[in-house]
């Protein structure tokens, strides 16, 4: 068969049919033969028809590639290589494996006389990161390396960055993001910024999962401590862009149980000092809550498509690992509520309602009594502000909107209303008797003076409906029947 490019239309039609069925008959043709394997890549010439311009067989040697990756790589082939890799040390003196001749053949598929068929060398080599994992740092670190300098070439000269993303992609899957970032670092340090590799933000945020929240702790939150320590604003993108990968260490993380009261106090401070990662945070903490409750079957499990590597994370959740974790988890509530609290109260907005929702995540996980304190405190302070606008009010003998038109920092109805909120927000670790109580409240601000105040009590309570209209236990049916004589 001929080996070169230029080969005549008759033969390359000849490579597509006789490629199709070994395709189709691989299993039987390969039979874990290691012999085999180096007929599949040397005789078949597959890397010089893709240097070819024609497109089917284009297609169907990237395929063949792939398929002979997927089929004939197995755990003895892997295990030679790294064994020889291992016993080598630094000075090479025994051949190169089968396996390693393969990812070397892989590798080459990113030389750019390949430049024109990238998208489908990129197929390949993702291919061979999804087969080898872990050990795709023993055999394909200058793969990567290919790929880096692949992504410096400006637009004009590359079509394929979608799918250059796409297989940097894989590779993050496969190394895990500690050996990717060893062997490809963001370079944040970098005193030019033009330096620092920030393409690689959206790639990692989309495809951490079953990471180490430890490295986020020890690794990136240093990086963001140094950059903070510049203070520079042109480093500012790049300490939020470092953040925003938190939600993504959150994602089934490998350490919950382990790492994360070493994360929690560093937590706690950047949500009452930083007010721009707010947002990251608090989705990041929930959800850690509800994956962890989803799997110990407190909460539904979400529709819509999951990621083989999410498939593969959360294969390594049963139950105990995921009671294990909300275990420490509600060891941290009691603090975390506090904060979201505090934040809450002192922050013009609450980011979607981002606070309010992470509020309600820890109230449900949180010991009865730990929510129950803090209901309490909040009704005080709440019957305190209550007494101050009434005050206020007899006093100077202003309407309910003079109240309103006050400073929105110092305006009474409006530190009623966040308490109204906060109160409601804590429901999803409610018992009975905070219920029963919070409905009292809710009941006299029904006929509040205070425009404000009406509103918002019907707003709490539809909460309060929602949530025990969905539990509808038996001990709510007095309340259900104290709501319809309202």
């Amino acid at each position: 068969m001929c080996g070169q490019a230029s080969c005549c239309f008759q033969c390359i039609q000849r490579f597509v049919c006789q490629t199709q069925i070994r395709n189709e008959n691989w299993n039987r043709y390969y039979n874990f033969n290691n012999q085999k394997l180096r007929i599949c890549v040397s005789d078949y010439g597959v890397t010089d028809i893709l240097a070819s311009e024609h497109e089917e067989p284009l297609s169907v040697a990237t395929e063949a590639l792939k398929s002979l990756i997927h089929t004939c790589v197995d755990g003895s082939l892997i295990k030679q290589g790294v064994d020889q890799i291992l016993a080598s040390g630094s000075v090479r003196k025994s051949a190169p494996t089968i396996i390693e001749k393969l990812c070397a053949t892989v590798e080459s598929l990113l030389d750019y006389r390949f430049a024109a068929v990238w998208d489908m060398s990129f197929q390949v080599v993702a291919a061979m990161f999804d087969k080898l994992g872990e050990f795709s740092s023993c055999f394909l670190k200058g793969t990567l390396k290919s790929l880096e300098g692949i992504q410096k070439l400006p637009d004009d000269d590359f079509l394929y960055r979608k799918q250059l993303h796409d297989c940097m992609g894989v590779a993050v899957v496969a190394l895990g993001p500690e050996t990717f970032l060893k062997l490809l670092p963001l370079n944040v340090e970098a005193k030019d910024l033009s330096d620092v590799n920030v393409w690689l933000f959206p790639i990692l945020k989309q495809n951490i999962v079953g990471a180490r929240l430890s490295f986020f702790n020890e690794s990136l939150l240093d990086n963001i401590k140094v950059l903070k320590l510049k203070s520079t604003r042109n480093l500012d993108g790049l300490v939020y862009s470092l953040w925003s990968l938190l939600p993504s260490f959150c994602n089934y993380p490998a350490d919950t149980a382990e790492s994360f009261n070493d994360l929690e106090k560093e937590l706690c401070r950047s949500l009452i000092e930083e007010s721009d990662f707010r947002g990251v945070i608090c989705s990041s903490l929930q959800t850690l809550v509800q994956q962890n409750k989803r799997i110990t079957g407190a909460e539904n499990e979400p529709s819509g498509k999951v990621s083989i590597s999410q498939q593969r994370a959360v294969s390594l959740y049963t139950p105990e690992v995921a009671a294990r974790n909300l275990d420490v988890l509600r060891s941290s509530a009691r603090e975390i509520l506090c904060t979201l609290s505090r934040v809450f109260m002192k922050s013009t907005k609450d980011d979607g309602g981002s606070l309010r929702r992470t509020i309600g995540e820890f109230a449900s996980i949180a010991d009865k009594s730990v929510v129950s304190k803090l209901y309490k405190s909040t009704m005080e302070k709440l019957l305190k502000v209550t007494h101050e606008a009434s005050k206020i009010q007899n006093t100077k003998g202003s309407s309910s909107m003079e109240i309103d038109n006050l400073p929105n920092e110092t305006s009474p109805s409006l530190t009623r209303a966040k308490l109204y909120d906060l109160a409601a927000a804590l429901l999803p670790g409610f018992g009975t008797k905070e219920v029963d109580h919070l409905f009292d409240a809710v009941e006299l601000a029904l006929k509040d003076n205070e425009s404000l105040i009406q509103k918002k009590a019907y707003k709490v309570l539809s909460t309060i409906l929602e949530a025990v209209g969905l539990l509808k236990p038996p001990e709510y049916l007095p309340f259900l029947y104290r709501v319809k004589f309202l």
